[in-house]
């Protein structure tokens, strides 16, 4: 009779455990659901960084330092280092600032008036850019990727809490 009590206890503690992980994982899918339609575009791309956060492709690193906004012009503060062998100019980067609740690119300038003029990179030597993005509209929110012919592939910023330099 003692050895049934344990196995019966021992069942009712096993259900208890079982129902117990099954309702922590129905709560998680509950939880994961309720991401709106954007949040689900940036958690589905390969990896999205943050101010101040840096990534090394091919023969260069990139950091996005800050971002700000001027009437119809965002405006981001990009550093690029060259950590390869051979020497890099920073114009031969694409600069792309994407709007994806409008299915809009735009393409980013150097201007000459807020940048060095000398943009060719030797090995290990970084320069900082202020890269302006004409945009139609200003936004709350975009990605920034920076792309060169020599990756396969670029990662994308988050662009948001935009300070209005007005």
């Amino acid at each position: 009779m003692g050895n049934t009590k344990y196995l019966i206890v021992s069942v009712f503690f096993i259900v208890g455990l079982l129902t117990a992980c099954n309702q922590e994982e129905t709560a998680k899918d509950n939880k994961e659901s309720h991401h709106t339609e954007q949040e689900s575009y940036y958690m589905n791309l390969p990896q999205v960084l943050h101010y101040g956060e840096g990534y090394k492709d091919g023969n260069k690193v990139v950091t996005v330092h800050e971002a700000y906004a001027d009437r119809q012009t965002v405006s981001s503060i990009i550093s690029v280092k060259s950590v390869g062998d051979s020497p890099l100019n920073a114009e031969s980067l694409a600069y792309i600032l994407n709007d994806k609740s409008e299915d809009v690119t735009y393409k980013g300038t150097i201007s000459d008036n807020k940048n060095p003029a000398d943009r060719n990179l030797e090995p290990n030597d970084e320069i900082t850019l202020n890269i302006d993005f004409d945009v139609s509209v200003l936004k709350d929110e975009y990605i920034l990727t920076v792309e060169s012919f020599d990756a396969p592939h670029s990662t994308p910023w988050i662009i948001d809490d935009l300070e209005n330099e007005e």
